[in-house]
């Protein structure tokens, strides 16, 4: 099983949890399927990942920074 990956790129900052939510909503049942969790990951203040993750328990979401 590999692990599905958005790359969300923020164009300014009112659209980012439009675009982070939207993003997750669209590998949730990815994720549900393989018995994954979600994380999404901060790698700068524009760019984050949204992933499936088997280290983050079926049906949460966890967030990390790489800042």
């Amino acid at each position: 099983m590999t692990n599905l990956n958005i790359t969300v790129s923020v164009p300014h900052a009112a659209a980012r949890d439009s675009l982070l939510n939207d993003a997750e909503e669209s590998i949730r049942p990815h994720a549900l399927a393989f018995g994954h969790g979600i994380l999404v990951t901060r790698h700068s203040p524009t760019l984050y990942s949204v992933s499936t993750s088997a280290a983050v328990p079926v049906g949460e979401t966890h967030e990390a920074s790489l800042l």
